[in-house]
């Protein structure tokens, strides 16, 4: 998902955008919401995720994430007191729509960078029973983007969540560009349930099943 975002604004948003400077998790971290890290350092290390996409893997959470690359990664590499204009996170595996706004680690990265002042969009995209097609998944958002960008420049401390529909190697019905609806936000809950088992020293556990 981040691979596909960064080509497709890389290519669509080429006249608008001069650098795109990537800063991830180093592991997958679904779901840990805005917490950061104090009592830890925070070690990174640069990878280079794909023929066209470098960056710097963070061993911490999203929000340490943008925290760091505002703070520190971003001045070091450009210049002392620069920032960037916008900071994109995502493109996560699954929508965050309703409540999951609130468990969301892709929409905590991007709610970081408006606290810190920078606008920002979180991106995510549905997904369903096929197999997910993150490059045109990352078009619609590349596109929604530039809509939104041209449209009217995003102040600081502003916020956008941006959901894409579920695309699918096996359906082209979303392969025309998708049109842009600004929607309400739900409060529905998760369906938790839990299977309880039990290890072989007879302690009990359980695992998430809902």
């Amino acid at each position: 998902g981040i691979i596909c975002l960064h080509d497709a604004l890389r290519d669509r948003l080429g006249g608008l955008i001069e650098e795109i400077m990537v800063v991830a998790p180093l592991t997958v971290q679904s779901a840990t919401s805005h917490g950061v890290t104090f009592s830890e350092p925070l070690m990174t290390k640069a990878v280079r995720a794909s023929e066209s996409m470098t960056g710097i893997a963070v061993d911490g959470r999203p929000a340490d994430c943008t925290k760091l690359a505002l703070t520190k990664l971003w001045p070091e590499r450009f210049g002392e007191g620069t920032c960037p204009d916008l900071v994109i996170s995502g493109m996560n595996m699954g929508s965050n729509s309703g409540i999951n706004v609130i468990y969301s680690g892709t929409v905590a990265a991007a709610i970081e960078a408006a606290f810190l002042g920078v606008p920002s969009i979180a991106v995510s995209m549905h997904l369903h029973r096929g197999t997910p097609d993150y490059e045109l998944g990352a078009r619609h958002a590349a596109g929604a983007i530039q809509r939104i960008l041209k449209h009217d420049r995003l102040r600081a401390h502003e916020c956008l969540n941006l959901n894409i529909p579920r695309c699918e190697a096996e359906d082209a019905s979303h392969a025309e560009p998708l049109e842009l609806v600004v929607c309400p936000m739900n409060i529905h809950g998760h369906r938790d349930s839990y299977e309880r088992r039990e290890s072989p020293s007879g302690d009990a556990y359980y695992w998430p099943d809902g």
